[in-house]
């Protein structure tokens, strides 16, 4: 199955988790990146706030077309208990193109369920997967397991 992930990361987390999952689909990988400045606490505040307010974002332009993919994950943090402008934004622009769809979320502590319920929401359907990795997992390179669970659910319905 020929496989895209795409992925937001602010903090370098997110970045670290689609790249495992991209390794084991074999999949291309696409970073989406913003014309805005997210860094440092400001940075912070203010992605919280747009995530709140469900911003849309600025994104600078994509190399990959996600039509020319059978399935795309869309991995992102969690910010403010939902989905990131960044990713809002990309759902909106390539929704019509999307085949199937995996969800991955990271986050310090809860949010991921309304991550996902917000993704499916924007899509207007259910993703065939989901996965919220917390940060700790990430850093502790304790990954592998729930990462074996979310590629079986992906490959169960490829």
């Amino acid at each position: 199955m020929k496989a895209l992930v795409v992925y937001y990361s602010r903090t370098g987390n997110t970045r670290q988790a689609a790249t495992a999952v991209a390794a084991r689909l074999g999949a291309d990988l696409e970073e989406l990146r913003e014309a805005k400045d997210r860094s440092g606490l400001l940075g912070y505040l203010e992605a919280g706030r747009e995530a709140m307010l469900k911003a849309e974002a600025c994104l600078l332009p994509t190399m990959r077309d996600p039509a020319a993919y059978e399935l795309v994950v869309l991995a992102q943090p969690v910010w403010a208990f939902t989905a990131i402008p960044a990713m809002r934004t990309y759902v909106r622009q390539h929704r019509q193109s999307l085949g199937k769809v995996a969800l991955l979320a990271t986050q310090d502590s809860t949010g991921a369920r309304q991550t996902f319920a917000a993704m499916e929401g924007l899509l207007g359907r259910r993703s065939v997967a989901s996965l919220a990795l917390n940060s700790k997992t990430i850093r502790n390179n304790q990954m592998e397991p729930p990462l074996d669970e979310f590629i079986a659910a992906i490959t169960a319905h490829s």
